[in-house]
């Protein structure tokens, strides 16, 4: 779980203290994590009564400058122009946050009210982190001549590295699905900005680099590596492999686009109008592959 201290007007910030014992940093459920919130009278008026809020289920440690109200809030009773109030404040990681799969974002907002009479702050929205999403598509060939072949009920699992050694995975393991299909895909979302390493791995997230399935033996291949770079705006990067299988599993099916045209002509071969519903089934075949030496 990571958490992400946001600025929510030039008054009042949070500042993340400490880090959490997870992988670069991050929390795991159970963890506190600590934050300095610095309050600073940037107009030039004196507010009273100004009340700093923190994110749901933070807790307000006491501190000297500011009191605490019966809804667990900041209360400052006065700030001259220039002053700053630093307040602490501590948020316990739940398990939820970590299920949740989202970044953790604290926001604090600040309200006074100035000693000229001028109306309450406006809490200004602050733009939310920038995410980012990886989908992943597997596909499965035949190696001999790089034909989709369709497999029933075939499952097969990636995950993401931060190092081109594939010894740091990030996050959890996808699991990619194929049903009577010759493609499948994984989707890898909330991700920050950054370079990600993508492999085929086990159920464990182990990369592999040959696998076996129902018989058949596999090899992955990245025809354009195992590197994608997310960057920008945010939005959606696409990464594609396929499993290249060196004998074929028992279970397979060759993958192809039939068409069937059906016309209703007379008994002069002429078409002609109908009003009758038909139907149409699909055959599955199997090819089995044999080698002869002489």
């Amino acid at each position: 779980m990571k958490i992400r201290p946001l600025f929510r007007r030039g008054s009042c910030f949070a500042t993340l203290t400490n880090a959490g014992t997870g992988e670069n940093g991050a929390f795991r459920a159970g963890e506190t994590a600590t934050f300095t919130i610095t309050v600073t009278n940037t107009v030039n008026t004196t507010q009273t009564d100004v009340t700093v809020f923190e994110m749901e289920g933070a807790v307000i440690v006491a501190g000297e400058g500011y009191t605490i109200n019966e809804a667990g809030q900041v209360v400052i009773a006065e700030m001259a122009p220039g002053d700053v109030v630093v307040v602490n404040a501590t948020y316990t990681i739940t398990q939820a946050d970590i299920d949740s799969g989202a970044q953790l974002v604290n926001i604090a907002r600040v309200e006074g009210s100035s000693s000229n009479a001028e109306p309450d702050p406006v809490p200004i929205p602050t733009e939310e982190p920038q995410t980012f999403s990886i989908t992943i598509s597997e596909g499965t060939v035949d190696a001999l001549n790089g034909e989709p072949i369709a497999l029933t009920g075939a499952q097969f699992y990636v995950a993401l590295f931060s190092d081109a050694a594939l010894t740091q995975r990030i996050g959890d393991v996808a699991i990619i699905q194929l049903d009577g299909l010759a493609s499948g895909v994984a989707t890898f979302n909330g991700l920050p900005g950054g370079t990600y390493y993508i492999a085929e791995t086990s159920a464990d997230g182990i990369p592999i680099a040959s696998g076996t399935y129902n018989g058949g033996d596999f090899v992955p291949q990245y025809p354009a590596g195992q590197v994608v770079t997310i960057s920008g705006d945010g939005g959606s990067q696409t990464f594609d492999f396929d499993n290249s299988f060196l004998t074929l599993p028992e279970d397979y099916y060759i993958a192809k686009l039939l068409t069937v045209t059906k016309r209703v002509v007379d008994g002069s071969g002429n078409a002609v109008g109908s009003g009758e519903t038909f139907s149409r089934a699909c055959l599955q075949m199997r090819l089995t592959r044999s080698w002869r030496t002489t």
